[in-house]
């Protein structure tokens, strides 16, 4: 195993990661959509975001670990802040940095990992965007630039809790943060034959819990739908606010009509149990649009959603 160097702004890059005041915060949604969205669509059993200090690497979201920190030394992370380049480990087994690390030989058994350095306006690293396998990979060059666009979001949202991509009512992504990762699926999945579907849901109750109950409850049943649309989506790409009434899960593309339609039931029951405890009813209607064949040979990178 080769230990991490220190990077040469060390001391820099320390007073920069303090100043974000983001260490040992609790999980936030904005950050941890993308940790995710990572995972599904890669097929990755484990996304991170991780800050690097002075003896640790520190988890600000992770999928697929239980854990909240390791040490510095033994970090993959360690070593991809050193550079501004992309840190891609094919097979574990296979690089004299880290054959005999303790994470590859024991929990959780890295063989593959992929990182990108996240780097603040100063031009310090803090720390990274990874993803890991327990078996070797072959990362594709499509695959390296959507995880960069993935890294470059995550990167926005360390440096600014206001980033624009957040839906400030419910927390949730709004249109921009949505189409962003509907533009990332389509990049990825540029190759495949099966077509990616999105689910839109609207709260067609609202103006009847406005007029009887006044705006700021209808502000919190409209909170209250993103948290049990929130909830029902731990395997969709993305839940966001797509207007006043208006909400969108962007659904994996191994999806069927089948599995779409688990989907929805898991969510009428969520809403049910809801609608049972409350003096409002949180009454919607959905429609699947399909974001198919014709828009990924499109590729474009206008708003997917720009209707609303």
């Amino acid at each position: 195993m080769i230990i991490p160097a220190i990077p040469q702004d060390e001391h820099n890059r320390l007073e920069t990661l303090h100043a974000l005041k983001i260490l040992d915060t609790e999980a936030e949604e904005r950050i941890d959509r993308y940790t995710r969205f990572a995972s599904l669509i890669f097929n990755m059993p484990i996304a991170l975001v991780t800050l690097v200090d002075e003896k640790r690497q520190w988890f600000k979201s992770r999928v697929g670990l239980s854990v909240k920190e390791t040490e510095r030394i033994i970090s993959f992370c360690g070593h991809c802040i050193l550079t501004d380049e992309p840190l891609i480990v094919s097979d574990t087994y296979q690089d004299e940095r880290f054959h005999d690390n303790p994470l590859v030989s024991a929990k959780p058994f890295i063989r593959f990992y992929a990182g990108i350095p996240l780097t603040m306006p100063d031009g310090c690293r803090v720390g990274t965007f990874c993803i890991i396998d327990q078996s070797p990979r072959v990362f594709s060059n499509t695959s390296k630039k959507v995880l960069q666009l993935l890294g470059e979001i995550v990167e926005k949202e360390i440096a600014s809790p206001q980033f624009q991509d957040t839906d400030e009512l419910t927390g949730i992504s709004n249109t921009s943060g949505f189409n962003k990762l509907a533009s990332l699926t389509i990049k990825a999945e540029l190759s495949s034959n099966k077509d990616i579907q999105c689910v839109l849901f609207t709260l067609s109750s609202l103006s009847e819990i406005n007029n009887q109950h006044g705006y700021k409850t209808g502000d919190n049943a409209l909170i209250n739908f993103a948290k049990l649309l929130l909830k029902g989506s731990k395997d969709v790409y993305a839940i966001g606010r797509l207007s006043g009434n208006i909400f969108g899960a962007l659904i994996p593309n191994f999806s069927t009509q089948t599995t779409i339609s688990s989907y929805l039931l898991r969510i009428s029951s969520l809403i049910s149990e809801f609608n049972l405890k409350n003096n409002y009813s949180l009454i919607y209607q959905t429609q699947c649009v399909n974001l198919g064949k014709k828009r990924k040979a499109e590729h474009s990178n206008s708003l997917l959603f720009k209707r609303f």
